[in-house]
């Protein structure tokens, strides 16, 4: 891709250019030249400097949007033209919520690894929210999480694998009888957001609301699901998951159980780019993914 608007794209990203001269490897006063370079040609300021770094003007930001675009462009193809004339990836690089990082990608890339033997994986453990811009500009290959993400314009290709239904973490001192729990035993329950899926408060004071409860009462903020299970197994908390992340509730000593009527339910699968899938490995995960979560 062009050096200049690879330079454009990330001081814009970055907003400093010293991050941008190490992240591309070159001096402050190459950085500094190429976007002069770029302005010259299109004949606009494109950032304005201030004390704490560099800031886009309005040129600059819809420049952006078009350099995004490109850079996605090239990035695809370039996968077509590798995907021809390469067996496949050195790297599998995935980005995975909760439910698929601890379920289900070990197992399927333990499978993989005995087809492509030399094959390494880098995981990330993070929400559509961050995955979807590492996706796009191939950060990553593989985006594991809800199909909630439009395609077509992005080009990229979803593989809805499973339905999933969020139920309610709970240690031994608040478990009723029976796998059901009723909405109206749970309002006066503090709750433990994994907070970094914004939309978890969203659909947790929607259903609130919907069943007539007040506002839910929110005493936790964690990045760390892990920690969201300590926490409710210290006592009095309850937090949000998946039911299919049973084994691994069931595993830290707690329970997760369906409430009646269910807070939300949701299809969850893989995105990729539509130019990847012509690596072996990437096709070949997805396939294993879909047998092992099926």
């Amino acid at each position: 891709m062009d050096k200049n608007l690879r330079a454009f794209i990330c001081v814009a990203e970055s907003e400093n250019l010293s991050i941008a001269a190490r992240t591309l490897d070159l001096t402050q006063p190459s950085i500094t030249k190429r976007i002069q370079n770029l302005e010259t040609e299109l004949g606009s300021a494109l950032f304005v400097r201030h004390r704490r770094g560099m800031a886009l003007t309005e040129t600059g930001k819809r420049f952006l949007q078009h350099a995004r675009r490109i850079e996605r462009e090239f990035l695809q193809a370039q996968e077509e033209i590798r995907s021809r004339e390469s067996a496949g990836l050195d790297v599998l690089r995935i980005g995975a919520g909760p439910l698929f990082h601890l379920r289900y990608v070990a197992p399927v890339f333990a499978l993989l690894n005995r087809e492509y033997a030399l094959l390494k994986l880098h995981l990330s453990t993070d929400t559509n929210e961050a995955n979807l811009p590492r996706l796009l500009s191939g950060q990553i290959d593989i985006m594991l999480g809800v199909i909630d993400v439009p395609t077509q314009q992005n080009g990229l290709l979803a593989f809805p694998m499973t339905g999933v239904e969020q139920g309610i973490v709970l240690s031994d001192d608040y478990l009723p009888k029976g796998s059901m729990l009723s909405s109206t035993k749970i309002p006066d329950l503090p709750w433990i957001l994994y907070s970094d899926d914004k939309n978890n408060e969203n659909v947790l004071r929607r259903y609130y609301t919907e069943h007539d409860m007040g506002s839910p009462v929110v005493a936790v903020r964690t990045s760390s699901f892990a920690a969201g299970l300590q926490l409710v197994q210290a006592g009095g908390y309850a937090m949000m998951a998946p039911l299919q992340l049973r084994p691994v509730v069931e595993a830290a000593g707690l329970h997760v159980l369906s409430l009646e009527p269910a807070i939300t339910q949701h299809r969850a699968g893989a995105y990729v780019r539509e130019s990847s899938m012509g690596f072996g490995a990437v096709k070949r995960f997805l396939e294993l993914l879909e047998v092992q979560v099926g």
